[in-house]
């Protein structure tokens, strides 16, 4: 089964970029990641953990 949803918002395209470089707005669209924080180079460090079966799955994104 898959879920998906389509949503059309109207939005200035320069708005949409402030929060992306905003950390936390963007923290707030991220769900579920067990940290999120931006480095000294500005770059985000994120770690996300996913449970596959019976194993656990930690996602480090940087």
């Amino acid at each position: 089964m898959e879920l998906a949803q389509k949503v059309d918002i109207s939005i200035d395209v320069s708005e949409v970029w402030r929060g992306l470089n905003d950390s936390t707005i963007l923290k707030q669209g991220l769900i579920r990641f067990e940290t999120f924080a931006l480095n000294d180079t500005g770059i985000c460090d994120v770690v996300k953990r996913e449970k596959v079966g019976p194993v656990s799955v930690k996602f480090i994104l940087c």
